[in-house]
């Protein structure tokens, strides 16, 4: 018989997934309640835009080869996870 896992009570037990997931609702509530009153220009700027908003980038001094051979089957992907999802966060892509 194994020893392993011995003293480790499985209903109380928590995983760190859950942890982290817990700790996001908790901030999101935070956030929910301490920026109700702004507007959504201001709480894209102190919150971080929602997942799915259309973001205007803009960008300076591109090369000319960068505009010449872009083309639309390969897509710039820009993006980023959050400060708790670098463990455990993904990105996914589809090309039509």
């Amino acid at each position: 018989m194994s020893k392993f896992g011995e003293g480790e009570d499985e209903e109380n037990s928590v995983s760190y997934y859950d942890e982290v997931k817990g700790e996001m609702t908790r901030q999101f509530q935070a956030n929910r309640t301490e920026f109700e009153g702004e507007s959504e220009q201001m709480r894209g700027e102190l919150e971080g835009f929602k997942p799915g908003s259309y973001v205007r980038i803009v960008l300076n001094s591109v090369p000319y080869e960068f505009i010449h051979n872009f083309s639309p089957k390969y897509p710039i992907v820009a993006g980023a996870l959050l400060a708790g999802e670098d463990n455990m966060g993904f990105v996914q892509v589809f090309f039509f």
